[in-house]
């Protein structure tokens, strides 16, 4: 077992309430409420629980079901099955959404060693950080089979790559804890951009998962945006005064001459 305790977690809606989404919008029922899957790393299995009230529901995945060893990352696929990055065993793990019952592997090889995080990118298929193999390796998301090394050896200095996940600008964003930051790839290519977040900035050590939060509501605008747009107003306002002061008096109708 490794040293190093890792905690993921998920919520899941049931396959009845998204389909129930697909037709209507509506308030849920009570008995449709996501539950909350847990990986625990070291009892090697799935956990779930009330996604409510936090109360204990059931082992969800057996201890070490289909080989699993040191559950690190875990994700509800496309087909609503559950995919589980085991670490130790150096392969993903796929398991029945609705059962737990084990599956099959789903993905292996490729140069990948100790899968951390996974996410199932824009086109489908399966992106899975190697945090011993310092790379990010893609798989076909439909049969598992491996396509590419995604983000190679090291690109931009990657180092035991933890979390990742696609950004609002499309690009591939992961976690690089051996060198404290954050480094953003090419969504299309896997090509380094940048390191998006600094090493250490704000006190950053060791990152893990990352996620991106909720987009901003509505902007207030500014004192000077409130300027600009009065004057606007004032200015639609007016010419509609304008418009009204000088419209046109109808024409006379025309008089007909009798016929002599």
């Amino acid at each position: 077992m490794s040293t190093k305790r890792r905690l993921a977690f998920l919520f899941k809606v049931p396959a009845a309430l998204a389909v129930a989404c697909a037709v209507a919008l509506g308030p849920s029922p009570a008995a449709a409420e996501p539950d909350l899957f847990i990986s625990s790393g070291d009892t090697d299995n799935i956990l779930r629980y009330d996604g409510q009230t936090g109360d204990f529901i059931q082992e969800f995945v057996a201890v070490g079901s289909g080989g699993l060893d040191e559950p690190d990352d875990l994700v509800f696929g496309p087909d609503e099955n559950l995919y589980v990055s085991s670490l130790w065993s150096d392969n993903v793990l796929r398991y029945n959404g609705q059962t737990g019952a084990f599956i099959d592997v789903f993905a292996s090889g490729g140069g990948l060693s100790g899968p951390a995080g996974l996410v199932f990118g824009p086109d489908g298929n399966l992106y899975v950080c190697g945090d011993y193999s310092y790379n990010v390796v893609r798989y076909d998301g439909q049969t598992g089979a491996f396509i590419d090394e995604f983000v190679t050896y090291m690109s931009g200095g990657l180092l035991s790559p933890w979390g990742l996940l696609f950004g609002p600008d499309d690009n591939l964003y992961v976690s690089s804890s051996g060198t404290q930051n954050v480094l953003r790839y090419n969504g299309q290519t896997g090509a380094f951009i940048d390191e998006f977040i600094t090493a250490g900035s704000g006190g950053l050590d060791t990152p893990h998962y990352l996620t991106f939060g909720p987009e901003a509501g509505p902007s207030i605008p500014t004192v000077s945006e409130w300027g600009v747009i009065m004057m606007g107003l004032l200015l639609l306002s007016a010419g509609t005064i304008i418009f009204r002061g000088r419209r046109p008096a109808p024409a006379a109708p025309h008089s007909l001459t009798p016929l002599r």
